[in-house]
């Protein structure tokens, strides 16, 4: 071989080279994520109307947002069951363990003669006809067993730039997975698909930062509705639409996306699975 073709050959391979390391990374990080949603996740969240179910999770709400953040006075609640008068309004969705614990719950407020709880504190800009078909996302609350690490905040994961789907880290004190959000998946899932079939077609939310956060890692990317308030501590109110969800889902992880409707009807999914 000549020099001349030595020479060529070389610069082929170093402009192959970069173009092989990236499919090969590609293969990998696809790999992670089909590995990463190939199964349910372990604690996944439901849909909650049995009322001996649904007192577990009026508790747990007791406990986290009267006992421990003391957002709520517990005196005005001596069952130990934190409700208000949109509980009736709402589809409630828990994570229970295998024996019947509460572990996770949120609730999902649908729009009534009495509107929307943070209506009462927040000055937001969304039409009428939107906010018909909206939902208020709401009582967000992680059972205190499952937050046993310093850095898994308030709802059982640490609050980090790393995707949802990444690699799975693991801590070798326990060898469990240092940030994957079973509670919190499982919730929103449920959230999810009740949602579309109650025909939701907006959430809106109250959120702090570290929430708001902690969501842009599942790809839902809320928009800012109105100014931040002082609601149980610093807040600003958003909303996001379930189709704006779906295609940024879809177009950042379709395992993702094929977990989240996963025994969805086929009529309300809207990407190729």
């Amino acid at each position: 071989m000549t020099a001349t073709a030595m020479k060529t050959r070389g610069k082929n391979l170093s402009e192959t080279m970069p173009r092989l390391e990236k499919q090969t990374e590609d293969r990998r990080v696809l790999r992670v994520k089909k590995q990463f949603w190939q199964r349910d996740v372990a604690f996944p969240g439901r849909l909650t109307e049995d009322m001996r179910d649904l007192k577990k999770l009026y508790q747990l709400r007791y406990d986290v947002y009267c006992r421990q953040k003391g957002f709520l006075e517990p005196a005005d609640y001596p069952d130990q069951c934190e409700t208000d008068v949109f509980d009736q309004h709402s589809l409630h969705f828990g994570a229970f363990d295998d024996f019947g614990n509460a572990l996770g719950t949120l609730r999902l407020v649908r729009n009534s003669s009495r509107g929307f709880p943070m209506l009462g504190h927040c000055d937001i800009d969304v039409p009428d006809h939107i906010l018909d078909n909206a939902g208020e996302i709401s009582r967000l609350a992680v059972s205190k067993t499952i937050r046993k690490r310093q850095d898994d905040g308030d709802y059982g994961m640490a609050v980090n730039d790393a995707g949802v789907d990444a690699a799975p880290i693991k801590r070798l004190e326990n060898n469990r997975r240092s940030h994957r959000p079973d509670i919190v998946i499982g919730l929103y899932k449920s959230l999810y698909q009740e949602s579309r079939k109650h025909g939701i077609t907006h959430w809106i939310a109250a959120m702090e930062p570290g929430l708001l956060k902690l969501l842009r890692r599942f790809y839902f990317t809320f928009e800012p509705i109105g100014p931040q308030v002082d609601y149980y501590g610093p807040v600003r109110p958003y909303m996001v639409s379930l189709e704006a969800i779906e295609d940024q889902v879809y177009e950042n992880s379709k395992p993702f996306y094929a977990a989240f409707v996963k025994g969805l009807p086929p009529e309300f999914i809207k990407h190729p699975v």
